[in-house]
């Protein structure tokens, strides 16, 4: 498997030259029709907040991938809202993300996790203040199967620009349908059929899934797969559990399981309850914290 080249530190740029930062040797934006990402709207605020626009994008190496042009009017959003009717909820879990750079705050991320019997379906919605930039608004809906398997994913960028990319989990096709002011794109990739995890730029519920597949059975680094929706980009990661540890929850302290993400980029900490819900993120080479609000 190839390794990527490090563009961590690639030079922003507002002309039609790819903007912002990725790991997979991309930038984030780029000329209309290059590859199905949301609007280039937030250029601005990936040149003020690279990692915020890159810290999910974390691919170790690039899987063979294979896409073409198809129609795809039958992934849309609406089968999300159709499948969730029929699923009975057993629990939920909601919480608030702070999201601080230098100890700033500069966003918020709300987001609700529901059980039920077909699986989870995760929603979530972002709201970043980047100073000098434009104010940036996203949701998302994440479902997956019993297995965690991703089923539905559905992204739609509300400011600066509007723009949108659903995906459809299949076997062996996955299909993308992006949605920008620019036109549509449709592609089609051949995904792993096991140990794959969407973890889309912004979106910190999403590493809930990532840490609901490590096998604590089996001590040391664990691989995954990993999707990308926004960057139409599939890698992989490693993540680790490093032990227990106190950290302060809520005004009280509690002990909670550390992991580590390891990538060729950056190394992320997560603090979690043992039934993996996330109280602290951490990225110390960004002076980035994400940290829980409410706890519920």
């Amino acid at each position: 498997m190839p390794r990527l080249k490090n563009s961590l530190f690639r030079k922003c740029s507002f002309g039609k030259k790819p903007l912002g930062i990725s790991p997979s040797g991309k930038g984030l934006y780029s000329i209309p029709g290059d590859h199905p990402q949301l609007s280039p709207g937030l250029r601005a605020v990936g040149c003020l907040l690279p990692l915020l626009l890159w810290v999910a994008i974390l691919s170790a190496g690039r899987m063979p991938v294979a896409y073409a042009a198809q129609d795809a009017s039958s992934s849309t959003s609406a089968d999300i809202a159709t499948s969730t009717a029929t699923s009975t909820a057993t629990s939920t879990e909601r919480g608030v993300f702070s999201i601080l750079a230098g100890n700033r705050k500069i966003g918020t991320e709300t987001f609700q996790i529901v059980s039920s019997a077909s699986g989870y379906e995760a929603t979530g919605e972002i709201s970043l203040k980047v100073p000098g930039g434009p104010n940036l608004s996203e949701s998302s809906t994440l479902r997956v199967d019993q297995n965690l398997r991703p089923v539905l994913y559905d992204r739609s960028q509300k400011a600066p620009q509007q723009g949108s990319v659903t995906v459809r989990f299949g076997s062996p096709e996955t299909m993308l349908v992006s949605e920008t002011e620019e036109g549509s794109q449709n592609r089609i990739f051949y995904l792993p059929e096991t140990d794959l995890v969407v973890l889309d730029t912004n979106f910190f519920h999403h590493y809930t899934f990532l840490l609901r597949l490590y096998d604590d059975s089996k001590p040391g680094p664990q691989h995954f797969n990993v999707f990308i929706p926004q960057e139409a980009t599939p890698g992989t990661i490693n993540l680790s559990f490093q032990g227990m540890e106190k950290q302060a929850v809520g005004g009280v302290t509690a002990d909670l399981h550390h992991y580590q993400v390891a990538t060729d980029q950056l190394t992320m900490e997560i603090w979690a309850s043992p039934d993996a819900r996330i109280h602290r993120i951490s990225i110390p080479q960004m002076n980035l914290e994400i940290v829980r609000e409410e706890v519920e």
